[in-house]
């Protein structure tokens, strides 16, 4: 389209259809009018309607957050929810509404290409959070109503938590293309700005990105909505055919109903548009649409901040009531509607469930502290109702809490940038990069969800997630800690294959290192999902702030003991194995090549690195997993006996640290990788050349014996 043009801003913009002109830049959208896409009339009433947006946006968002703050019986669970939304659209309309109205105003992006990217950044990150906010809402209406895991309560700090995770999974989607993974550019009327659907086959890799954002932001979001939902509305019709006869329940049944439709539409409204044209560009290169057309989806995403608030607070009583209070509009409506804080109210679960029974006595299946309690009440010291403030010191607590928080800021930080390196630099492509890139994958899994949660609930002195929460955090981290240890067996079986040659000339090509990546994901999933269906199971561990599988009880149902030795020969014993056979065959090799080359300096000092890097990788290794491996067998054979939990806390926040550790080992010591990094972050790699990128991960040469 533009191969006669110059492209003066290459990395600025892209408009996406045939323009008269042999300079693209003269019609560049951060400097001239756009009023070759579109006349004057479209573009004052695109100003209009965004106009409306920003004011209507605003007004209504703002409202949701102040009446939450002046009224404490609105600081419910669900309310907590509505006003992340809230603080989400109020992003999105604050800047990305506002932005758009003046730029159409102008007919063109007169804040320029910073600009451009801070807007699509902010809104896109609103976006997001407002998205995975709905999800979230249906997830805790069938938590609630449903009941699937019996007398759980979704409480308060469950409701934060979520919140919390809304903007964790928001900054996923939204920072890559400020790094290289797609980019912010204008959009439709070349207005607002949003990542580049349009683009094809070069540096910044946007198909990937738009069908990373279809399944990991429509796809797996929708899911949830339409199941959560779905079992809602199966779970009424049930009980609506039990009491045919009770008029309050048909009727419960018929708005519960016409609710979940609007909400189900009102997704749709907000992200079909997007999903649909976005994956119709990547399918449809080089044909050609009206850009009036593509500026729709943008409009709609804008205009969810204002008929979201509608569908989800105007239509709550209790939030109702109380903005007709707070605008001296007085309300109609008495305080018994304060009960009725949800669109499913308390009262209709009464009917559909009953009342609950009390919890089964000592909770048994969700905690168990190994040392003596001067308590006849156990269930009075759990792990998830109080501060654990009988097992160690307030400064304990909060070291630990921040000893967490470096883990997951940058743990999350070095495997983010790993990931966007690889995806960035074509030269890193190598088989050896991908199975780098699956263990940083692995470590974020852990330092997002294992070390986030840690830090939050050390912070609070107790598992302030829940028992689901321990679930879900001891899963995830035992999947990514055991991803990430046959990681690095797969690293010593490559190194042996690559530089010893046992196979001959057997290339290891990049379809071989995915199968192996595949394979570390099959093995970790069978370590780590036993617990979850009744061999073994996930408690809080150690200062019972962060969970993994139980090594302490025995002569119960979960069979413990066999799972720590099954983890213990298959997790440890075989990858460790395999570890120091192939580093010991590699340093053979290399040993007989140096003896052979010994006038060789340079092959002397390959020898001496090469040493040096598998002496370290083992002892990473041990680090990482020694401390549980001894652990759990001291437990298994000292049965009975008393220990101090703060020892038995290490094991965990060694196995954690790894997430930092190990990406230095194997990433930042890479001179490839840190070449690229460095360019990455705008800090040029003076002294490390291009010539580096025949070196790969671990700094191993390829040295045969002569």
């Amino acid at each position: 389209m533009r191969s006669n043009s110059v492209k003066d801003l290459p990395e600025d913009f892209w408009i996406p259809i045939l323009l008269d002109t042999k300079n693209i830049t003269s019609l560049s959208p951060f400097l001239v009018p756009q009023d070759h896409l579109g006349g004057l009339g479209t573009f004052y009433a695109m100003a209009g309607f965004m106009l409306v947006l920003f004011v209507t946006g605003t007004g209504i968002n703002i409202l949701t957050i102040a009446c939450t703050i002046q009224y404490k019986k609105l600081r419910s669970h669900l309310n907590y929810i509505l006003v992340n939304l809230a603080i989400a659209n109020l992003l999105v309309s604050v800047v990305g509404s506002f932005t758009a109205f003046c730029s159409f105003s102008s007919r063109y992006f007169i804040f320029g290409p910073l600009a451009c990217k801070i807007e699509g950044f902010a809104a896109t990150l609103g976006g997001m959070v407002s998205l995975w906010s709905l999800a979230v809402i249906a997830f805790e209406r069938w938590l609630v109503i449903c009941k699937p895991l019996g007398n759980f309560a979704f409480k308060p700090r469950h409701a934060v938590a979520c919140c919390l995770f809304t903007w964790v999974f928001a900054l996923i989607a939204s920072v890559p293309p400020l790094v290289g993974w797609s980019r912010y550019i204008p959009e439709g009327l070349q207005c607002s700005c949003g990542p580049d659907w349009y683009t094809t086959n070069n540096k910044y890799n946007n198909e990937s990105y738009v069908m990373f954002l279809f399944c990991f932001c429509f796809a797996v979001p929708f899911a949830t909505i339409v199941f959560c939902y779905g079992q809602l509305l199966i779970t009424l019709k049930v009980v609506a055919k039990a009491q045919a006869e009770s008029a309050s329940t048909q009727k419960a049944e018929a708005e519960v109903t016409r609710m979940v439709v609007v909400m189900v539409l009102g997704f749709l409204v907000c992200w079909m548009p997007y999903t649909s044209f976005a994956l119709w560009v990547v399918n449809n290169r080089d044909k050609m649409f009206d850009l009036r057309m593509a500026t729709v989806p943008s409009c709609f995403a804008k205009a969810s901040t204002v008929y979201n608030p509608v569908i989800y607070v105007l239509f709550n009583k209790q939030f109702r009531l109380c903005m007709s209070s707070m605008l001296g509009m007085g309300g109609g409506e008495d305080e018994t509607s304060t009960a009725q804080s949800r669109r499913f109210s308390a009262p209709t679960r009464g009917k559909m469930r009953g009342n609950p029974p009390p919890p089964p006595p000592g909770e048994e299946d969700d905690f168990w502290i190994p040392i003596p309690l001067d308590t006849k009440n156990i269930t009075a010291l759990s792990p998830y109702l109080v501060p654990q403030d009988h097992l160690g010191s307030l400064a304990l607590f909060y070291s630990l809490s921040a000893f967490m928080f470096i883990l997951f800021v940058m743990g999350t930080a070095i495997n983010v940038l790993t990931i966007m390196c690889t995806l960035k630099y074509k030269k890193l492509r190598s088989h050896l990069n991908y199975i780098l890139v699956n263990m940083a994958v692995a470590n974020l899994l852990v330092s997002s969800v294992g070390s986030f949660t840690c830090f939050y609930c050390f912070a609070f002195r107790y598992m302030i997630l829940g028992p689901l929460g321990c679930k879900i955090e001891g899963f995830t981290a035992s999947l990514g800690g055991m991803v990430s240890l046959w990681s690095l067996a797969v690293i010593a079986i490559e190194r042996w294959l690559v530089i010893c040659k046992p196979l001959g000339n057997f290339a290891f090509k990049s379809e071989h290192a995915l199968a192996f990546c595949g394979l570390t994901w099959c093995c970790a999933l069978c370590a780590a999902v036993p617990p979850l269906v009744g061999w073994s199971r996930y408690i809080p561990e150690g200062m019972q702030c962060s969970c993994g599988p139980d090594w302490y009880s025995t002569g119960n149902k979960y069979n413990s003991q066999t799972f720590v030795m099954f983890l213990f020969c298959f997790c440890f014993s075989v990858p460790f194995s395999v570890i120091v056979f192939c580093y010991s065959q590699l340093l053979f090799t290399l040993k007989m090549a140096a003896k052979a080359q010994a006038e060789s300096a340079s092959t002397q000092k390959a020898e001496r690195e090469v040493t040096r890097m598998v002496v370290l990788m083992v002892l990473g290794f041990l680090v990482c997993y020694m401390p549980y491996a001894s652990f759990a067998l001291w437990v298994i054979n000292n049965r009975g006996q008393t220990f101090d939990l703060r020892l038995a806390t290490i094991p965990s926040c060694v196995s954690k640290a790894s997430t930092v550790y190990n990406p230095v080992i194997y990433v930042v010591l890479n001179k490839q990788f840190r070449s690229c990094m460095r360019k990455l972050l705008g800090m040029s790699g003076g002294d490390e050349d291009e010539s580096s990128a025949s070196q790969s991960a671990t700094e191993v040469s390829k040295v045969e014996p002569s």
